[in-house]
């Protein structure tokens, strides 16, 4: 599987992990209209430690959970691979997915850091989960990996989204994902990440052989949430190793008349066995939501993007700019090393520039998150108001920058050092 892990990976020396900070406890910050603030996860690939900020990207609890945590209820402490659901996540439980090969998802109360429940969503094989939306007691997960063996149960098989009961603490029902791929036989249904638009579930699935020395076409499953049934499957023509995905904030006063909501998907390429994939496999599409699936409006290729393959996560803010990290490169024989960038696009006009590049390592820019509204109401000064703000995590320089949008775009505009103690490279963002 090509991750951010992985890649990454090749950059770094082995070394002995160190031991994360003592636990912070929970916060109690009331939910404004974008939200609580942020959740951060800081790894170096073997241990994780994650904090809770608020909007401003000020640090709340430096140490919330961690792979050093030992409390009851978490009985399969964190390892070193752990993300963050993509959709801000709601209420006073925050999840965390513990992907490869724990296949652990991990619910913590914000209120108190105590850990309230863990979900094997894997108990007979190495599920990897991807990502997360919650829908009362059930929790629908992405399994990336598929159970090829012959015995398997029914609930067993991945390459899917599995219906976990919060109360059973078990995979109850699955929705195969492999119907979706039949036009690419040979490959495999390999789901990430999810976005929820007026009772569809939007699920971005790439698809990999079992070696993942190839990839075809990625694409977009729609699924009706009360039926659980798909609706529609829109391949993503001659782009491959899509990964990342954002929706825009919902209309301020929605009507008939509106303009339906719309999806960025950013797509790394075919990797083919080398840490550098194939620009011409890689871009940025966006679509629009119909009543049963989608539909392309345009895409972007490298050119638009510094000349680079989108990297892992993008993001939309609520002028209708896209913040999407791209992929440096390591250097390697007569190829140069080239860094990571985060580079801002306007979706009308097609502009697009540089806000900020790693220093030397390529595969450190992580994940990026804006404030921007949960329900269709406007943003106003008060209680629970925060600035439209930016934020991308920098596991070179172990900061999370907070980008703050001006008449030229987006700018760096503070350098946070969220946990100072151990100093785990910030990694992956997500909203709660």
């Amino acid at each position: 599987m090509v991750t951010r892990a992985s890649l990454a990976a090749l950059c770094l020396a082995a070394c002995g992990a160190p031991a994360p900070s003592p636990p912070t406890g929970g916060v109690s910050i009331e939910a404004g209209p974008t939200g609580r603030g942020l959740a951060l996860v800081m790894s170096d690939y073997q241990s994780t430690n994650v904090a809770l900020l608020g909007c401003d990207g000020r640090t709340l609890s430096a140490s919330f959970l961690s792979s050093a945590s030992a409390q009851p209820g978490l009985s399969a402490p964190l390892s070193g691979d752990v993300v963050l659901p993509g959709e801000p996540q709601r209420g006073d439980e925050l999840a965390l997915l513990d992907r490869y090969p724990s296949s652990i998802v991990t619910l913590v109360d914000v209120t108190t850091g105590s850990v309230a429940a863990q979900l094997d969503v894997g108990s007979a094989f190495r599920a990897n989960p991807q990502d997360l939306v919650r829908f009362g007691d059930e929790l629908w997960v992405t399994r990336y990996e598929s159970n090829l063996a012959m015995n398997a149960s029914p609930l067993d098989r991945g390459g899917d989204v599995a219906i976990v009961s919060r109360a059973a603490r078990a995979v109850v029902e699955r929705i195969d994902l492999t119907e979706a791929i039949e036009d690419a036989p040979g490959f495999l249904p390999r789901p990430g990440r999810m976005v929820l638009d007026d009772g569809r579930l939007h699920v971005l699935l790439a698809a990999y052989n079992a070696t993942f020395s190839d990839a075809a076409d990625s694409r977009i499953v729609t699924i009706d949430i009360a039926s659980r049934h798909i609706l529609r499957t829109h391949v993503l023509e001659g782009l491959a190793g899509c990964s990342s995905l954002a929706i825009e904030p919902p209309s301020i006063q929605p009507d008939e008349g509106s303009t339906p909501r719309r999806l960025l998907v950013g797509c790394s390429g075919r990797f083919l066995g080398s840490s550098q994939p194939t620009l011409s496999s890689s871009g940025l599409v966006l679509l629009e939501v119909l009543s049963d699936g989608v539909a392309e409006v345009r895409r972007w290729g490298s050119d638009a993007l510094a000349g680079r393959p989108v990297g892992f996560d993008v993001a939309l803010d609520e002028t209708g700019r896209a913040l999407v990290t791209t992929l440096g490169r390591l250097g390697e024989g007569e190829t140069s090393a080239l860094p990571d960038a985060l580079v801002e696009l306007e979706l009308e006009s097609g502009a697009s520039r540089i806000v900020l590049e790693t220093q030397l390592r390529p595969f450190e820019l992580g994940g990026v998150r804006c404030n921007t509204r949960l329900d269709g109401v406007p943003l106003a000064d008060g209680v629970g108001a925060c600035r439209p703000d930016c934020f991308v995590a920098d596991g070179e320089r172990g900061v999370l920058h907070r980008l703050v949008l001006g008449a030229s775009g987006y700018e760096p505009a503070e350098a946070l050092t969220v946990e100072g103690t151990i100093g785990l490279p910030p990694r992956w963002l997500g909203r709660f």
